[in-house]
C-alpha cells in the first residue's frame, strides 16, 4: 500500500504517512521502544517513493531511494514476526479495514474504498487482502517453528530424533497424500477437462461472430473462406431474416443508389468495420493464459459487432428521417432491430448430474458468462438510445449531423467498454489465480500443522513413542506453592477483601453488590472475549467493610457446574479457556501466547491466554471439578477435560500409535505428580464417539 502516492496536503511530502511517521515517532521516544526505530522510518521513507519515482527508475538517486525502502521494508517485517501476534486488536483490526476497504470498493459505494481518500489511484483487492493474510499467517508459523524448536530439539539426541521422526512419518503420510492427491486432481479438472471444453464453446461462438461479419467485410477484406459460404449465408439470411447482418447488408445495398448521403455512410461504416477487424485478427498474443485470452478475445469481438449493428440501425435511422420520419423514434426502433437479443452468440450451458464437477464448473462459468452478456447488451442499447434525444437537438433537429454524432459516441462507448471489459476479465483471472494460491498457502500451513502435531504424540508417547517429557512453557515454578479450591456452586468475596474482582456477565449470577459494567482488559482478546461472554465484566470493588450498604459477593452456578478458585503466586502462570473463565481479581494479568512448540501443539492449538499472578482467577466447569492435589488429580483423562495448568506443567500423552487413531482418534493426557491442574468430570467433554472425530479434525484443519 505504501507503494501508492499518499494524497498530499500542502506538498506532496504532507499526507497520512507523514502523519503516521511522526506520531509513530514520538511514542517510540516516550516509550522507549528504540528497538522498534524501523516502524517509523519505514513510514517516513515511503514518502519519498513516489517523489523519486520517475516512469524509468533509472538514476542513482532513484535506485537508492528504492533500495533504502526495500532495506526498511524488510526489517519491519521482522519486527512483525518477533514481536508481532495475528490475533492482537491492532492487527485484526487492520485486517477488518482493509477488508472494509475492498468491500466500500467492490461494492460501488466508494471508488477506492476508504484508503483511496487518502493514497492517490489506490484500486483495493479482497483477494489482495487474504493473500497477505495467508502469507502473514505462513511466515509467522514459520518463525514461530524455529523459535520455539530450537531448545528442545537441541536437547534430543540425534537417534532420538530419527527415531522419533520416522515414526511421526509412518503416521503422518496420509496427509500429504490427500494434499497432493487433491492438488493434482484440481489441476487435471481445470486443465485438462474444464479449460479445453470452455476455450472450444468460446471458439465456437467467437466463429458465429466472425461468420455474420463475412458480407460485411467481404468487399475489402479477405475472410477465411472456411468462416462463411454462399450457401450457408443464403440459409441463415432466409432462417434470421433482419436478425442477420447479411440481411441488413443487403437491404444496405438496396438503398445504397438512393441517396448519397446514406451511400457515404454505409461506406465509411464499411471501412470502420474493416480497421476494427483487421486490428482484431492482427493482435499479438500477450502471454495470457491459453482461456482467458480466449474469454477476452471473444468479448472484444462481440463488442465490436455490438457497435457494427448500433451504428447501421443509426444509419438506416437518419435514412428513414430524410424520407420524412421521426428520427428519435426511428433511431430506437432501428437500433433494436439492428441488435436484439436474439442476435447474442451465448454458449452452451450443459446439464449435470451432482457428481459431475467438471461438469458443474462449466455449467456454471457459462451462466455467468451469458448473463454477463445479456446484461452488456442491455447496456449498451440503453446507453445509446438514452442519448438519441439529446444529441439529436444539439444537432438542432438536424438527422444528418445527429447520424454522425450518434455514431462517434457509439464508437466511444465501445472503446471504453472493451477496454474495461477486458479490464474486467483480467482481473477476474487474477482472482482465480488468486484464490489458488490461498488454497496452496492454506494447505502448506495445514501441512506443517499437523506434521509438528503427530511429532508432539510421538515424541510425548510413553507407550509405543519415544516417551520424552518436558514443561508446556519454559516458566519457571512459583517459590510458594498456590492455592487451587473448589467451591462448589457457591463462592463469595468478602467485603473485607482489598483487592476489587472483575465478574464474568454470562454463566455466573452475582448477589450483593450492584453490577458495574467495566472492559477491565481493553481491547484485547477481542474474538475469545465476545464469544465467552467476557468483553465487558461486572467491577466489584474492594475494601467495602466500613461502607453503608455493601454485602458480600456471592457467586453462585446451578448443579452440577463448580466454582473452582486459584490463587496464583507472585510471578505464577496459568493456562486456561475463556470458555471456562468466570473472573479474577485485579492485580492478575492476562496475556495471550502464540506457540508452535512441540509441548504447547500437543493439546493440537496454537493459541492460548494466560494468567499472571498474583492474583485470584476464578474458574467453572461443566460438572464436579477435579484438581491434581485430590487423590484421583493426575489420573489420566482426555485433552477436552482440561480447564486449566500450570505453564511448566510436564504432559504425557496416552495415545494408539496407529495412522487411522491419529487423524480420527482422542488421547489421554497424564501429569505428574506437583503438576498443578483443574479438569472437568464433565463427559460432554469428553472423547466420546462423534465428539473425538470432530474436535481432532477441527485441530487438524484450524490453521490456529
Amino acid at each position: 500500500m505504501t507503494l501508492y502516492p499518499q494524497t498530499g496536503y500542502y506538498g506532496p511530502f504532507l499526507g497520512v504517512l507523514t502523519v503516521a511517521g511522526l506520531v509513530t515517532l514520538v511514542l517510540l521516544f516516550r516509550l522507549r521502544w528504540y528497538a522498534l526505530w524501523p516502524i517509523p522510518a519505514f513510514l517516513l521513507w515511503s514518502c519519498l517513493i513516489n517523489v523519486f519515482n520517475a516512469p524509468g527508475l533509472g538514476t542513482p538517486l532513484e535506485m537508492a531511494v528504492h533500495l533504502v525502502y526495500a532495506l526498511l521494508a524488510v526489517a519491519c517485517s521482522y519486527l512483525f514476526l518477533r514481536h508481532g501476534h495475528l490475533l492482537s486488536t491492532g492487527f485484526l483490526g487492520y485486517v477488518t479495514l482493509l477488508l472494509i476497504n475492498g468491500a466500500l470498493h467492490h461494492m460501488a459505494l466508494l471508488s477506492g474504498g476508504l484508503m483511496g481518500l487518502v493514497f492517490d489511484a489506490y484500486t483495493p483487492s479482497l483477494i489482495a487482502v487474504f493473500q497477505f493474510l495467508t502469507i502473514a499467517v505462513l511466515l509467522r508459523m514459520l518463525w514461530l517453528m524455529v523459535r520455539d524448536n530450537r531448545a528442545f530439539f537441541g536437547q534430543l539426541n540425534g537417534k532420538v530424533r530419527r527415531q522419533a521422526s520416522l515414526r511421526t512419518l509412518r503416521l503422518w503420510w496420509p496427509m500429504a497424500v490427500i494434499y497432493v492427491a487433491l492438488s493434482l486432481s484440481w489441476w487435471a479438472l481445470l486443465n485438462l477437462i474444464v479449460q479445453p471444453t470452455l476455450i472450444a464453446e468460446f471458439d465456437r461462438a467467437r466463429t458465429e461472430l466472425e461468420r455474420s461479419m463475412g458480407p460485411l467485410l467481404a468487399a475489402d477484406l479477405e475472410i477465411d473462406p472456411t468462416l462463411i459460404t454462399e450457401a450457408e449465408m443464403n440459409d441463415l439470411s432466409r432462417r434470421e431474416g433482419f436478425n442477420s447482418l447479411f440481411t441488413m447488408v443487403d437491404l444496405a445495398q438496396s438503398r445504397l443508389a438512393a441517396n448519397d448521403w446514406v451511400g457515404e455512410q454505409l461506406r465509411d461504416h464499411r471501412e470502420k468495420s474493416h480497421a476494427f477487424y483487421a486490428d482484431w485478427k492482427a493482435e499479438k498474443s500477450t502471454g495470457e493464459e491459453a482461456l482467458e485470452r480466449s474469454v477476452r478475445r471473444w468479448s472484444q469481438l462481440q463488442i465490436g459487432v455490438s457497435d457494427i449493428r448500433i451504428q447501421f440501425g443509426v444509419i438506416m435511422a437518419g435514412y428513414e428521417t430524410l424520407r420524412g420520419g421521426n428520427f428519435v423514434d426511428q433511431a430506437d426502433r432501428q437500433i433494436r432491430a439492428a441488435f436484439p437479443r436474439s442476435t447474442l452468440p451465448t454458449l452452451n450451458v450443459p446439464s449435470c448430474w451432482f457428481w459431475q464437477v467438471g461438469c458443474i464448473v462449466e455449467a456454471t462459468i457459462a451462466r455467468r458468462v451469458n448473463r454477463l452478456m445479456t446484461r452488456l447488451h442491455e447496456q449498451l442499447i440503453g446507453a445509446v438510445t438514452g442519448q438519441i434525444e439529446t444529441l439529436y437537438t444539439q444537432a438542432e433537429g438536424n438527422a444528418e449531423r445527429a447520424v454522425q454524432s450518434i455514431r462517434e459516441f457509439s464508437a466511444e462507448l465501445h472503446r471504453d467498454t472493451s477496454r474495461e471489459t477486458s479490464e474486467a476479465i483480467q482481473n477476474t483471472f487474477r482472482i482465480w489465480r488468486g484464490i489458488s494460491l490461498l488454497a496452496l498457502i492454506y494447505g502448506l500451513i495445514i501441512l506443517l500443522k499437523t506434521l509438528l502435531i503427530v511429532f508432539s504424540r510421538v515424541i510425548f508417547s510413553a507407550k509405543g513413542g519415544i516417551g520424552a517429557t518436558a514443561q508446556f512453557l519454559p516458566h519457571e515454578p512459583p517459590e510458594t506453592r498456590s492455592d487451587i479450591v473448589r467451591h462448589g456452586q457457591l463462592f463469595t468475596i468478602p467485603t473485607s477483601v482489598p483487592e476489587a474482582h472483575f465478574i464474568s456477565r454470562w454463566g455466573v449470577t452475582l448477589e450483593g453488590p450492584p453490577p458495574a459494567r467495566r472492559r477491565p482488559m481493553g481491547f484485547k482478546f477481542p474474538v475469545a472475549r465476545i464469544l465467552s461472554g467476557t468483553w465487558a465484566m461486572n467491577r466489584i470493588e474492594g475494601n467495602r467493610a466500613e461502607e453503608e450498604d455493601e454485602f458480600d459477593a456471592d457467586l453462585k452456578v446451578d448443579e452440577p457446574a463448580e466454582l473452582v478458585v486459584w490463587r496464583l503466586a507472585k510471578g505464577e502462570r496459568v493456562i486456561f479457556r475463556f470458555s471456562d473463565f468466570v473472573g479474577m481479581s485485579d492485580d492478575v494479568h492476562v496475556r495471550r501466547i502464540s506457540s508452535l512448540s512441540i509441548t504447547t501443539l500437543v493439546l493440537g492449538r496454537i493459541v492460548y491466554h494466560a494468567a499472571e499472578g498474583p492474583g485470584t482467577l476464578i474458574l467453572r466447569t461443566t460438572a464436579a471439578a477435579r484438581i491434581s492435589s485430590e487423590a484421583e488429580g493426575t489420573r489420566p483423562a482426555p485433552m477436552p477435560k482440561l480447564v486449566a495448568w500450570g505453564a511448566e506443567t510436564s504432559f504425557g500423552v496416552l495415545a494408539a500409535l496407529t495412522t487411522v487413531d491419529t487423524f480420527l482418534s482422542g488421547y489421554n493426557l497424564k501429569v505428574g505428580n506437583g503438576a498443578r491442574v483443574v479438569w472437568d468430570t464433565s463427559t460432554k467433554r469428553g472423547d466420546g464417539p462423534g465428539t473425538g472425530i470432530l474436535w481432532f479434525v477441527k485441530s487438524f484443519l484450524l490453521p490456529i
